[in-house]
């Protein structure tokens, strides 16, 4: 929730679309070096998925708030592969 909070900040504050915000994400993703390449295209994959969806007309916010909850879903899949 506190990510999804700070998404609609960002683009209250600084008026960016959903657009903006995904060409961001996806650059940020790459710019990580704790993620192996192959994480990085299993998101680059589900960013591409959101981003075609609001180029087709789709509810910014709904999927926008969507690709946060498959984040989410990574992150938890990340940390049960390291706890084992």
């Amino acid at each position: 929730m506190e990510a999804r909070k700070t998404m609609y900040d960002i683009m209250g504050s600084y008026g960016f679309s959903g657009s903006e915000i995904i060409r961001q994400m996806q650059r940020e993703i790459f710019k990580m070096s704790d993620l192996t390449p192959e994480q990085k295209a299993q998101l680059s994959d589900v960013i591409g998925e959101y981003d075609y969806r609001l180029t087709q007309g789709a509810n910014s916010d709904i999927q926008l708030s969507a690709l946060l909850a498959q984040f989410a879903k990574f992150g938890n899949a990340l940390e049960e592969t390291y706890a084992k």
